[in-house]
Parts: C-alpha cells; sequence; structure tokens
C-alpha cells in the first residue's frame, strides 16, 4: 500500500495565482474546482477555488484552496493531506492499531 503525505495550502482568494505560479515552477498537471462548479453558484466564492491540486513530474503533489470570506487565519492556513490508494473496505486499514489503544503516544515537541 502506497501512502502520500502532502501539505494542503489555504489562501484569502488568491489560490488559483499561488497554484499557477507554483506550475511554472515545477510543472505537471493542475486541476481547479471552484466553489460555483460545487453547487454554490450564486456566492462571492464562486469564482475561488474550492480544491486545486498540482501533480509535478517529479511525483510531488500540492493541494490548495481559498478559505470561505472571513474564515481565512494567517498562520493557520496549512493542514496536510495523507491518502492511499488503498480502496474503502479492503480491511487493512487501521488494522495495526487496537481498538482502545494507542500505538504510539505523542512525541514531545520541543
Amino acid at each position: 500500500m502506497a501512502s502520500r503525505l502532502n501539505p494542503y495550502l489555504m489562501f484569502a482568494g488568491d489560490a488559483r495565482q499561488a497554484l499557477q505560479f507554483y506550475k511554472e515552477v515545477f510543472g505537471g498537471t493542475l486541476v481547479l474546482s471552484t466553489y460555483g462548479e460545487a453547487g454554490q453558484p450564486d456566492t462571492s466564492m464562486a469564482d475561488k477555488i474550492m480544491h486545486g491540486m498540482l501533480e509535478t513530474p517529479s511525483d510531488y503533489t500540492l493541494m490548495a484552496a481559498d478559505t470561505p470570506a472571513g474564515e481565512h487565519k494567517p498562520g493557520n492556513a496549512y493542514s496536510v493531506s495523507l491518502s492511499n490508494d488503498e480502496p474503502l473496505g479492503g480491511g487493512r486499514r487501521g488494522s495495526r492499531a487496537v481498538p482502545g489503544e494507542v500505538p504510539a503516544p505523542p512525541a514531545k515537541v520541543a
């Protein structure tokens, strides 16, 4: 099972420009979906990016989106996406974890 850990950046309305810049730098395939395409055509967010993904020739993936108006908080504008190629219901997802137990305690961060 291959897993990927990808950055997911949040922007205050300029995700399209940022992802287009990253595409110029890294190359690859850029896919953009707007809030309007996702069923919110009559809002101020209609042309903003609900989800964007750049897959580079070096097998890096960068994802980004515009936060809804008024919700952008600089310093908290990122997350990490962990994904894998295992189908749902495969019976192996989380099979190393025992219910009610923590497989590894959280590490202390200095």
